[in-house]
């Protein structure tokens, strides 16, 4: 039987005796110093006594049940021109000239427009010349009838001569008149011819250039008065009907949200087809910067008789189906625990609401900082020094 003998070089022997402590470094140390750190992490831990809980504070005011509410009812109504007018030519006919453009001011009895009058020009020089043979033709009878006149006196003429002259004069003087009053029907025409400004006022628009032909009456010029002293609202009926000839109230401008006192200046006593409202016209306060088509604000203050309690609009969380939820604090005994109450938002303003549902008069509602709260929570509840009538008076504003 033979041996067989393996033949190891002696550097291999060597390295793997050298492997050992490497492999103790590397599993066996971190593992060690995990342990440390836990050790050291849980020591440094310290459990929270209950006894120790801060109770978290809130603040509290009690609601009070009201039977009515004051809301603001709002209504826009749009600033209108003392006087506008759509003006045109009287008769038919090509424009000749146009002197003003959109937007020049303009002052009462101004040139605007001419028509071409050549027509008219040519006519009125053959009336001019009617009129010239008329006055003379009647001259020629009247001295003719004072001539038979005479000759009939001495008797050497028959009165029906002279009738007949006289007769002749008064037909030639009723000719002059005809051909004067068609004298006076082209100078008519002629002024019919121009466009003059009815009062002073702004261009607004001029749809018509020079050289169209333009019918009786289309628009020309569309000339605005400046000055806005009127506005116009459509309220309801029994709005409109509170009101009187005279009353005063402030009007809100959009545009700079300023104030306006305005008066009653007119009730209409018909009602829009339309949208069924009555429209009421207001005279504007001197001293205003109001241009045509400026909206304003009417805020009339309607009672509503319904009955409900006033919260902070901070007090509102978000709830279920369409319900807003306040948290109340219960205060009986030590532990003073968070209740929500689902409610219903009748109206509401800027900082206010105005709800009703499952409140209770002289329920403690949390002011503010619900989100930090759950149901059933005990807190500390500090009285605030608003009032519940504090708290109307401020959700009227």
């Amino acid at each position: 039987m033979k041996f067989i003998e393996v033949y190891m070089p002696n550097n291999t022997v060597s390295h793997s005796k050298s492997l050992s402590p490497t492999l103790f470094v590397f599993l066996i140390v971190p593992f060690l110093l995990l342990i440390f750190l836990l050790n050291a992490a849980g020591s440094g831990q310290a459990i929270a006594d209950s006894e120790q809980v801060k109770v978290h504070k809130v603040e509290v005011f009690p609601v009070e049940l009201l039977h009515s509410y004051e809301r603001q009812m709002r209504a826009v109504g749009r600033a209108e021109p003392s006087k506008q007018a759509n003006v045109g030519f009287e008769r038919a006919g090509t424009v000749a000239v146009a002197y003003v453009d959109e937007g020049v001011f303009v002052e009462q009895g101004a040139l605007l427009a001419e028509l071409d009058t050549q027509r008219l020009d040519a006519q009125m020089l053959e009336v001019e010349a009617t009129v010239a043979r008329a006055q003379a033709d009647a001259r020629l009878a009247e001295i003719s009838a004072s001539r038979i006149a005479k000759l009939v006196q001495d008797k050497l003429e028959s009165p029906q001569r002279l009738d007949e002259a006289r007769e002749r004069e008064v037909a030639a003087k009723a000719l002059v008149q005809q051909v004067v009053a068609s004298k006076e029907r082209l100078l008519v025409e002629l002024a019919k011819s121009k466009i003059v400004a009815p009062f002073s006022g702004t261009v607004l628009s001029r749809p018509v250039d020079p050289g169209s032909v333009v019918a009786q009456g289309q628009p020309v010029f569309v000339v605005q008065q400046d000055s806005v002293t009127e506005v116009r609202i459509a309220l309801g009926t029994d709005q409109a009907f509170n009101m009187k000839v005279g009353d005063v109230y402030p009007l809100l401008a959009q545009f700079d949200n300023k104030q306006i006192e305005a008066s009653v200046k007119s009730i209409a006593r018909a009602r829009n087809v339309n949208t069924r409202t009555i429209d009421i016209i207001f005279a504007l306060s001197d001293g205003h910067s109001v241009l045509p088509g400026d909206l304003l604000t009417l805020s009339i203050p309607q009672t509503v008789k319904e009955s409900g309690m006033w919260v902070p609009k901070s007090a509102l969380t978000s709830g279920v189906r369409g319900l807003w939820t306040v948290y109340t604090v219960q205060d009986k005994g030590v532990d003073q625990k968070i209740i929500p109450k689902s409610v219903t938002v009748l109206y509401n303003n800027s900082t206010h609401a105005y709800v009703s549902g499952a409140l209770q008069h002289g329920d403690l509602v949390v002011v503010e900082g619900s989100h930090r709260l759950v149901p059933g929570q005990i807190v500390a509840a500090s009285l605030i020094s608003t009032q519940p009538s504090t708290a109307q008076q401020l959700a009227k504003r």
